[in-house]
C-alpha cells in the first residue's frame, strides 16, 4: 500500500484538464473578454493594464503572469475576436466565398463599436495585424482556384 504522492501521468495520458489547468483557461477567457468588451465600449481604445485588471477583476500580475508583454496580449485578442466574428470560418473553395463575405457584415453589424474600434484606433490595428497574414493566406486560396 502507496502513502506518497500519486505518480505524475504524462499530459497527453490525461483524459481532462487539472483544476489548475482549467482555472488557468478561465482567468485568461476573463481577460480577453474584458479587452475585447472594453475595446467594444470604448471605441477610441487606449490600453491599459489598471483598467483592464480592473474590468477582468483580477491584478495586474495576473495579467502579466498570463500575458508577458502587449504582443502576446494583443496577438491572443486577435484570435479572441476573430472567433467572435467567425474569421477562423473562412473558405478556401471559391464557389464559398461571395456567401462569406455576407456572413461576415452580418457578424460585423452585431458588432459595430467592436468592429470600428478595430479600424480606427492604433491598438485595433495592432489587433487585426497579427491575424492578418492567416486571413490573406486562406482568402488567396479561395481566390487561387478561380483565377
Amino acid at each position: 500500500m502507496s502513502y506518497g504522492p500519486e505518480p505524475r501521468r504524462a499530459a497527453s495520458a490525461r483524459k481532462s484538464p487539472t483544476l489548475r489547468e482549467r482555472q488557468h483557461e478561465q482567468t485568461r477567457n476573463l481577460i480577453l473578454d474584458a479587452l475585447v468588451d472594453q475595446l467594444a465600449e470604448t471605441g477610441a481604445f487606449e490600453y491599459s493594464a489598471f483598467e483592464l485588471a480592473r474590468r477582468a477583476n483580477v491584478s495586474v500580475r495576473t495579467i502579466y503572469r498570463h500575458f508577458p508583454d502587449r504582443p502576446a496580449l494583443l496577438a491572443a485578442m486577435s484570435r479572441r475576436v476573430n472567433e467572435r466574428i467567425g474569421l477562423y470560418e473562412l473558405p478556401t473553395e471559391p464557389g464559398k466565398l461571395p456567401e462569406t463575405a455576407r456572413q461576415l457584415f452580418r457578424k460585423f453589424d452585431e458588432h459595430p463599436a467592436l468592429i470600428m474600434a478595430q479600424i480606427t484606433t492604433t491598438a485595433g490595428g495592432q489587433v487585426r495585424s497579427h491575424g492578418r497574414k492567416e486571413r490573406i493566406a486562406r482568402t488567396r486560396q479561395g481566390v487561387d482556384a478561380l483565377a
